[in-house]
């Protein structure tokens, strides 16, 4: 069982459109969609389109308060892991494009390649250049680079030179769109719940290397 975790905050109409896009993918079993403590009126609207696309595949939760993004995932991945029993979780924005292929694409990979924990497509973006694809884990040094505006304008440390293969391993993927075994997550215990925005995705590759779990980013398909 595949099931996606999409975080909503205030955006009840980006969402449904993606909600709209995916739903009819075979290889996703359960959309879980997590409120994140949006306006009254957000929600209204929310469930309303949700009851309309009346869909088996689509499970709803409400956040009362905006936990941010860690403890608004941990929402949804808890749950998942408690009561659906996946054998993959994906974590996705609701602002993301991608083809039923490249999801396909992904998850054989994920579980064809028992080295393989997590995974992402590449990023593009909507004029065709490349997005963040991925990052390496910082180091002290490099954080005290980044400080420094001028320095990091003209080298950035934590930037890849390449991609040069098909399926790269890498440190950091963007939370925008992580697929990872059922394992991985239970393994971690999701992200870091100190965080509210911004960090997460680090602490999460810190947190996978650290207990032996290994991210590849797949150049040959893509998401926007």
């Amino acid at each position: 069982m595949n099931v996606i975790v999409l975080l909503c905050y205030n955006d009840d109409k980006v969402s449904v459109n993606y909600i709209k896009g995916i739903i009819n993918y075979d290889v996703i079993d359960v959309i879980l969609v997590i409120d994140n403590g949006s306006s009254k009126d957000k929600v209204h609207n929310l469930e309303n389109e949700l009851n309309k696309i009346n869909s088996k595949k689509i499970l709803f939760i409400k956040n009362e308060n905006n936990l941010g993004y860690a403890k608004g995932n941990n929402t949804g991945i808890d749950y998942a892991l408690k009561n659906l029993h996946p054998n993959n979780i994906i974590v996705s924005n609701t602002d993301v494009e991608y083809s039923e292929e490249t999801m396909k694409y992904a998850i054989d990979y994920l579980n064809k390649h028992d080295n393989c924990d997590m995974v992402s497509p590449k990023m593009v973006l909507p004029n065709g250049n490349d997005g963040l694809i991925a990052w390496k884990l910082p180091k002290y040094w490099m954080t005290l680079w980044n400080a420094c505006f001028l320095l990091k304008k003209f080298y950035n440390p934590q930037k890849y030179k390449e991609f040069p293969n098909d399926v790269c391993k890498v440190d950091v993927l963007p939370g925008s769109l992580l697929i990872a075994k059922a394992d991985a997550w239970k393994t971690v215990g999701g992200f870091d719940e100190d965080t509210f925005l911004y960090g997460e995705e680090s602490l999460l590759a810190y947190k996978l290397r650290e207990n032996g779990k290994n991210t590849f980013v797949l150049t040959n398909v893509s998401y926007v």
